[in-house]
Parts: C-alpha cells; sequence; structure tokens
C-alpha cells in the first residue's frame, strides 16, 4: 500500500502500532505486545522502515529490562538481529553499550555476580542472543528454508521487489521509533528527513563550505550563490531552490528536500521554473533533472501544468539567434522524457509547430524530440503508446503529420 499510493500510508501505519504498542506495554498485555513487535520488526526486514525504528525500541526496553521487556527484545531480535547488526553495526553497538549498562545497575542493585544469576531466564537468553550477535554468530534453524540471509521469505521479496515499495523506502529512510510515538509533533509531511533548504539549512551550509554539485564537486557556499545570480536566480526562493537541486546527493535526496520547503502560496511554482533551466544550461544533457521533474510530477500533480507551461515558453524562444544547439538539445531530450515516463500528456505536444516553412531552429529541436523518442530502448512501449494517442487525437494532428514528415 504505502508503494502504491505513498509513504504517508506506511509511516501512518509505523505511528499507530507504536502508539498502541505503548499502551499495551502499560497494560502488560504480553501476547498483544509480541504480535505488534513482530509486525515492526518485519516492516523493518523487508525494506519499508529504517533501521532506527527498532533500536529506538529495542534502547527504550533496555532502560528498564522487565520480564516483559526482555521477551520482546528477544522476540525482535529473533527476526530482524542479524539484518540489523549487518545493515547498521553502530546502531547495534549502541544497543548493546546501553544494555550492558543496565545490566550492571540491575547487578549492582540485586548484589549479583558477573554471571547475571538473578536475571530471569528468558532475560539470560534474551543476552546469550545479544552476545551471539555481537560476534556474529548466526542461530540457524529449519523455519529458515526458502528464506533470505535475513530470514525473510524469498518469494515474498521477489513479490516485493516488484512493487514501488522502494520508492516509499527512500522517502521513509530518516524515520524513527520517536518520530513514531510522538503524535503531538506529526504535524505537516513529519515522516520526511528535517527541513532542508530553508534560510538557516543554506547559511549552515555555506558557512561550511559543504554546498556540493549533482557531479561531487565541492563548492565554497559564496560560489554557489555567483552560480545562482549568473544564472538569474534573482529571488530569495529561486536561490533556495537552486541550492536544493545543486547540493543534493540524488533525486530522491533533492525530492524530499524540495517537498520540504517552506514555500507559501503559489511560490511553489519556482521549482519547475528553477529545474528547467539547470537543465537547458547544462553543458551536456543530464537526465538527473528529468528524474526529479517526473517524480516532483508522481507526488504533486499541480507541478505537471507548470512544467507543461514552462515548456511551451520555452518553445516559443527556441528561434531566438541567442538560442544555443546545446540549449535546444537539452529541451528536446528533457520535453521528451517527460512524455515518455507520462509526468506530462501526449496533448503537452499541441505546443508544436510544424509548417512548410518552419525555422531551422524549431525543426532541430522537433527532430531531436523524435529521435530522443525512438532511440529510447528501455522505454520502447511508452514510445509505442506516445504514437498510437499521436495518431487518434484531435488536438495532435499537426503533430502526427509533422513527425511523419519528419521520418520520411
Amino acid at each position: 500500500i504505502a508503494g502504491s499510493i505513498g509513504p504517508e500510508a506506511g509511516a501512518r501505519f509505523g505511528s499507530a502500532i507504536c502508539v498502541r504498542l505503548e499502551q499495551e506495554q502499560m497494560d502488560g498485555k504480553a501476547r498483544s505486545c509480541s504480535n505488534i513487535v513482530n509486525v515492526l520488526a518485519r516492516l523493518y526486514t523487508c525494506g519499508l522502515f529504517p533501521s532506527a525504528c527498532c533500536y529506538g525500541f529495542l534502547v527504550t526496553l533496555a532502560k528498564s529490562l522487565s520480564e516483559l521487556d526482555s521477551t520482546l527484545m528477544l522476540t525482535l531480535l529473533r527476526i530482524a538481529g542479524n539484518r540489523l547488526r549487518s545493515e547498521d553495526p553502530v546502531g547495534m553497538k549502541e544497543f548493546i553499550l546501553a544494555l550492558q549498562a543496565r545490566v550492571a545497575e540491575l547487578q549492582k542493585e540485586r548484589g549479583d555476580g558477573e554471571d547475571g544469576g538473578q536475571l530471569s531466564k528468558r532475560a539470560r537468553l534474551m543476552l546469550e542472543m545479544v552476545i551471539d550477535l555481537k560476534n556474529n554468530k548466526k542461530r540457524d534453524s529449519a523455519q529458515d528454508v526458502g528464506k533470505d540471509q535475513w530470514g525473510f521469505p524469498v518469494a515474498l521479496s521477489k513479490w516485493l521487489r516488484g512493487t514501488n515499495v522502494g520508492e516509499a523506502t527512500v522517502a521513509l529512510r530518516a524515520l524513527t521509533y520517536e518520530k513514531l510515538i510522538k503524535t503531538e509533533s506529526q504535524k505537516g509531511q513529519w515522516w520526511l528527513p528535517d527541513a532542508a533548504g530553508t534560510a538557516e539549512w543554506f547559511a549552515a551550509r555555506a558557512a561550511q563550505g559543504a554546498i556540493t554539485e549533482q557531479a561531487g564537486k565541492t563548492r565554497e557556499g559564496g560560489e554557489l550563490l555567483q552560480l545562482a545570480k549568473k544564472m538569474r536566480m534573482n529571488t530569495e526562493t529561486r536561490r533556495a531552490i537552486f541550492c536544493v537541486v545543486m547540493g543534493a546527493d540524488d533525486f530522491a535526496d533533492a525530492l524530499e528536500r524540495l517537498l520540504r520547503l517552506p514555500l507559501a502560496d503559489k511560490q511553489d511554482r519556482e521549482i519547475p521554473r528553477v529545474l528547467l533551466e539547470c537543465c537547458l544550461q547544462e553543458k551536456a544533457y543530464n537526465p538527473y533533472y528529468e528524474v526529479l521533474a517526473s517524480k516532483l510530477c508522481e507526488r504533486q500533480r499541480s507541478h505537471r501544468l507548470t512544467f507543461q507551461l514552462c515548456i511551451w515558453d520555452q518553445l516559443k524562444e527556441i528561434d531566438d539567434p541567442s538560442s544555443s544547439v546545446r540549449r535546444i538539445s537539452n529541451m528536446a531530450r528533457f520535453f521528451a522524457g517527460l512524455v515518455l515516463s507520462g509526468a506530462l500528456a501526449p496533448t503537452a505536444l499541441k505546443a508544436l509547430e510544424f509548417g512548410v516553412d518552419i525555422a531551422p531552429r524549431v525543426a532541430l529541436h522537433h527532430k531531436l524530440f523524435l529521435q530522443t523518442v525512438l532511440d529510447d530502448r528501455s522505454r520502447t512501449s511508452a514510445a509505442d503508446s506516445l504514437f498510437q494517442r499521436i495518431a487518434v487525437h484531435p488536438e495532435l494532428m499537426s503533430a502526427k503529420a509533422g513527425f511523419l514528415r519528419l521520418l520520411r
């Protein structure tokens, strides 16, 4: 469900079960607590939730270490322990240190020896499992048949890979157990990483000289601001968007930061404008902008119209002598990519001008657009669907005739 309708569904479900878990713990309901912990552990092992959701819960249990706490630790570690240690050994070390500190306190209070003789049988069993995890000793079981190295069913794992759960996983990567249980602070898109790209974020990054280009080359904050001015990012909003786009680690990072920008009223319309301008001014076409634009349109449909209008405005300027071939090429490939991905409807092509006396620069754009569609082997079915729509749509008769002339 989270892969189909968005990460919010997964985050809110996780919050609901964690809040319920705390209630059941206070009531001492062991069975229901165990069932909920089973679900929480599997939300992690299936790849939806990050390790911080499990470690946060484990550290909370380690602070009291009651009989029920030991039972729930044992339940979670049996399911997700090996994966937690492998994917986040630092988190495992912090948990073990917290657990050892609590065990030492209990032994001191009870006057126990180093062997922890007065600890319950279940607590000792849990400690043995933690020691095995620390020493990377895996416990084999007959129940592991048909499961992957993390104990997750292979068939289910293959099915999940065919869904869009990966996108939800990226969006939820900053989720923690503390965020899940603090319902009073769940405002807006609380499940996403903390806001980036704000004035405070930019000031801190600029002071550290830590803003980076997409290519990975480090720039000083002042140099990036100069680049923003050179590219006509003449408002605070545009500069903030520019810094997010150029300073992100990848498209997923940029997407999250852009969605978290505190833009007022209609300021979000600047996002497509800045993104398109960055793409057009690249020396060589960079698909990063195309992918980011497509994902933006998926998350916020209002961006589709803005991108379409921005592209139409650029089409009107193609015949301008100041418009370079590089800019025309980037424009054609970006436009074709958005149409093929479904971010823009085929009807966006109705703005293309065809005719006998078509300007050379305009003809070049149309040829590059068509070439991009035909050469994209990874989206052959999308190209076929596009041409079928062009062939029958009444608003695209001019585009149909124009493309046929280009193919002759």
